[in-house]
C-alpha cells in the first residue's frame, strides 16, 4: 500500500534547485505563476467530477481533490507528500514516465488504489506550473472499460450469431433443398419466391424458370384456379391467416395433374399484416391410387367373404343333411367332425367318435373279418387314401359289421391338413344284389327248363305224325267186311 512506504519515503519536501539531478532528469516545462489555490478556485478544484492532482518534479503529491481521494481509497490530506508511482500500476510505470518526461498531453494507464485493485485512468497535463510542478486531471475508465468489454463482449457475440445465422441460413437451404417434401412459398400478390428441388422436380421446372410468376396462373387447373385465388387475395385483405391443411390438385409442366396435400404457415410482416405464405405438400396422388385399389380390394374381399359364408352354410347343411355319413380327419387319423348321418351309421354319441382314431369304425385286428390292407393304410396316415374308392367292412358301436363305400378326400388350406370320409352303408345294396342274383338264378333255371321240355315235345310229336300215317295207309290197304264175307 503506497502509504509511508519505500515507494514513497514518507513526506519530502524537495525544491528545484538550478543544476540539480531533479532539473537534469525533468523536462524543461514553461513556467507559469498561477494564483494561490484558495477562495473559489480551490472550492471548484476540491468538488471538481474528475481527479486533480497537482505533483512536483520528482512525482509527489503536492495536493490532491476529494475525487481522486475516491479514486485512490485514501483522504486528499493523507495524500499529500506521498509518492504518485507507487499508485502507478507495474505494468503502466514505464508508460507514466515516458509521459513526464516528454511533457505528453494525454495517455491512458493503470492506477491502483490504497488496498491494491487497478483501475483504468486517463491523464491530462493541464499546466506547468514553477518549480517543476504540474496539474494532472485524471478520469476514471472503468465504467468505460467495463463498457468497452461489454461491446466487445457484444461484438463477438454478434459474429458469432452472424456466423451461426448463415450457418443456419445455408443448413436451412439444405435442409429445404434435401427435404422429401414440395416447399413453395408465395408473396402477397401470388408470385412465387420460393421453389426447392422436389417441388422442381414435382412441377418438372427450374426455380429460377418461376421466381415472380403467378402460383395460380401456371401450377394450377383452369377449373380451381379463379376460386383458390379469391381465397387467396382474400385471406390477405382481411389479415387472416389461410387454412393450415388443404388438398388441391397441381398441374405440371407436362399437363399431368397431381393432388398435393399442403400444410400452410401464414407470413406476416413487422405491423402484423400478411405478406405471403410458406407451404409444405406431399404428393399424394400414388397413395390416392393405393387407397382406391386397396378400397376395391376390400369390397372385393367383403364379397368373397360374403359367397364363402353363403358357400360353407351351405355346406353345412348339405354335409348335415347327407344321407351318407361324413367325416373330417386329421393326417394321423385323428376324426375331428361327423355329421348326423355318420353318428346314427356307426350308432355312436358325438363325444364317443369325435377325438378317435379312425381305426375304430373297422374290425379289430382280433376280429375274424378283419382287413390287414386298410388296416395297414391307416397306420401309415390317412392321406394314404386319398383319391381312392374301395369297399371296406365296417363296425358298428354294438360290433356288427356291414359293408361300406369308403371315399377319401384332401380338402387341406395353407395352415392346416384336413381329410374327408364319405361312407355309405352298402347293407341294402348287397342284399338287393342278393335278391337280383337269385331270382336271375331262378330265371336262368325257367329257361332251361322250357329249353328242355321243347326238346322233349317235338320227338313226341313226330311219333305220333308217323303213328297217323302208318294208321291211315293201313285204312286203304285193309280188305272191306263185305268183300270178305264173299270169299
Amino acid at each position: 500500500m503506497p502509504r509511508g512506504g519505500e515507494n514513497h519515503g514518507g513526506s519530502r519536501k524537495r525544491t528545484a534547485t538550478k543544476g540539480s539531478d531533479s532539473d537534469e532528469s525533468l523536462p524543461a516545462f514553461p513556467v507559469y505563476r498561477p494564483q494561490p489555490v484558495a477562495g473559489p478556485s480551490a472550492a471548484l478544484f476540491d468538488a471538481a467530477p474528475i481527479g486533480y492532482v497537482v505533483l512536483d518534479a520528482e512525482d509527489v503529491i503536492v495536493r490532491a481533490n476529494a475525487e481522486l481521494g475516491r479514486m485512490l481509497k485514501l483522504e486528499p490530506a493523507v495524500l499529500a507528500c506521498m509518492d504518485f508511482t507507487g499508485f502507478v500500476a507495474a505494468d503502466s510505470l514505464e508508460d507514466f514516465r515516458g509521459f513526464r518526461l516528454r511533457g505528453g498531453e494525454r495517455t491512458e494507464l493503470h492506477l491502483h488504489t490504497a488496498t491494491g485493485t487497478p483501475f483504468p485512468v486517463r491523464l491530462h497535463r493541464v499546466e506547468a506550473c514553477e518549480g517543476g510542478q504540474a496539474l494532472l486531471a485524471i478520469s476514471d475508465l472503468s465504467e468505460l472499460e467495463q463498457a468497452r468489454a461489454r461491446l466487445h463482449e457484444h461484438e463477438l457475440e454478434l459474429r458469432v450469431a452472424r456466423r451461426q445465422l448463415e450457418r443456419s441460413g445455408r443448413r436451412e437451404q439444405d435442409y429445404l433443398q434435401v427435404a422429401d417434401v414440395i416447399m413453395v412459398g408465395l408473396n402477397a400478390a401470388g408470385e412465387i419466391t420460393l421453389l426447392n428441388r422436389k417441388g422442381c422436380e414435382l412441377l418438372g421446372c427450374e426455380e429460377y424458370q418461376v421466381l415472380r410468376r403467378n402460383w395460380f396462373n401456371e401450377f394450377l387447373p383452369a377449373d380451381e384456379r379463379d376460386l383458390t385465388r379469391e381465397m387467396f387475395e382474400q385471406a390477405v385483405a382481411d389479415n387472416v391467416p389461410l387454412p393450415e391443411f388443404v388438398t388441391s390438385k397441381v398441374v405440371t409442366r407436362d399437363g399431368l395433374a397431381r393432388q398435393v396435400r399442403w400444410h400452410t404457415v401464414t407470413l406476416r410482416d413487422v405491423h402484423g399484416r400478411v405478406e405471403g405464405v410458406l407451404a409444405s405438400g406431399v404428393d399424394i396422388t400414388d397413395q390416392l391410387r393405393t387407397e382406391q385399389r386397396l378400397q376395391q380390394s376390400q369390397a372385393a374381399l367383403v364379397n368373397t367373404r360374403q359367397k364363402l359364408d353363403l358357400y360353407e352354410g351351405v355346406m353345412v347343411a348339405v354335409v348335415e343333411n347327407s344321407p351318407d355319413a361324413v367325416l373330417t380327419f386329421s393326417p394321423e387319423g385323428m376324426i375331428q367332425t361327423a355329421n348326423q348321418a355318420a353318428l346314427h351309421l356307426f350308432g355312436r354319441g358325438e363325444h364317443d367318435l369325435v377325438g378317435q382314431h379312425v381305426s375304430i369304425l373297422v374290425p379289430p385286428p382280433q376280429h375274424p373279418q378283419h382287413d390287414d390292407s386298410l388296416a395297414g393304410s391307416l397306420r401309415g396316415g390317412i392321406g394314404r387314401l386319398v383319391g381312392e374308392h374301395r369297399e371296406i367292412l365296417a363296425m358298428r358301436s354294438s360290433g356288427e359289421c356291414f359293408p361300406a363305400h369308403l371315399s377319401v378326400g384332401d380338402i387341406s388350406d395353407r395352415v392346416n391338413r384336413v381329410y374327408t370320409g364319405v361312407l355309405r352303408d352298402l347293407t341294402r345294396e348287397k342284399q338287393l344284389q342278393k335278391q337280383i342274383q337269385e331270382q336271375e338264378a331262378l330265371a336262368t333255371l325257367g329257361r332251361m327248363a322250357a329249353v328242355v321240355a321243347h326238346e322233349v315235345r317235338n320227338p313226341l310229336a313226330g311219333i305220333s305224325g308217323v303213328i297217323q300215317v302208318f294208321r291211315d295207309r293201313l285204312a286203304r290197304t285193309r280188305p272191306s267186311a263185305t268183300c270178305w264175307a264173299t270169299c
